[in-house]
């Protein structure tokens, strides 16, 4: 597992081994899933919307 957090953008991405995201699915306003073309999840977006 490997997180990066992009300041800038006040974001963050958790990174689950070294696939390829060809599918990307909302589980809320903030959290997201790419997902391989197996259906596994491969990173986690997170794109916090409460921070300013």
């Amino acid at each position: 597992m490997k997180i990066k957090y992009f300041e800038a953008a006040a974001t963050a991405l958790v990174g689950f081994g070294g696939g390829t995201g060809v599918e990307t699915r909302g589980l809320s306003e903030d959290v997201y899933l790419d997902l391989d073309n197996a259906g596994h999840v491969v990173s986690l977006p997170l794109f916090p919307s409460h921070l300013p």
